[in-house]
């Protein structure tokens, strides 16, 4: 439930605990995992830029963590603001110069809604109720804004047998497991 993510994020799961997981279990090379978050970006922007060639564009990145969305979203053009529960990882974000909260409530106490691009990137899988904070989010974004959602890709997963599979559906923080087709009906 809620208060178990936020006891996972925020009380279990720090900054430091993330770097160390990702160096013994290996993370893309150094630059790629960057060209992504930029080629999201991009992504992001050119379809948002098409739809709304007026606006200063503002991206939400819920689920920020570190920052490295956030980031590259205001290299591209973006007026980023993230959303994490972790205090550790949203003060790392900070660090950069990034606006991040810690909830929605927090948010829009803020004032930053609304956004024309959203980002949530591996978030869905870990909440109780992710068609509650797809309806959420929306609300918050610009009519015809974008959404990108990334999360892992659970077919044929029934038993994890390699690290693979155990890393899509990480028992303890993986609330939902999701396919190309579950993701499709679940999108707004």
């Amino acid at each position: 439930d809620q208060a178990g993510l936020v006891q996972l994020y925020r009380d279990w799961t720090d900054q430091d605990q993330v770097r160390a997981f990702e160096a013994d279990h290996g993370r893309a090379p150094p630059g790629v995992a960057g060209r992504q978050k930029i080629k999201l970006a991009l992504r992001l922007h050119h379809l948002a830029r098409q739809r709304f060639p007026q606006d200063n564009l503002r991206v939400l990145d819920f689920g920020c963590g570190n920052g490295e969305h956030l980031l590259a979203a205001r290299l591209i053009g973006f007026q980023p603001v993230g959303i994490d529960l972790s205090d550790s990882r949203a003060a790392a974000a900070r660090v950069g110069g990034m606006p991040v909260h810690a909830s929605l409530d927090a948010f829009d106490a803020a004032g930053e809604a609304p956004v024309h691009a959203v980002i949530l990137s591996q978030v869905l899988e870990h909440l109780a109720d992710p068609l509650d904070l797809l309806k959420a989010i929306t609300a918050r974004m610009v009519r015809g804004g974008v959404i990108y959602i990334g999360v892992p890709d659970c077919t044929g997963v029934t038993v994890p047998k390699t690290f693979h599979d155990f890393h899509n559906v990480q028992p303890l923080e993986h609330l939902n497991g999701f396919t190309p087709a579950t993701l499709d009906r679940s999108a707004p």
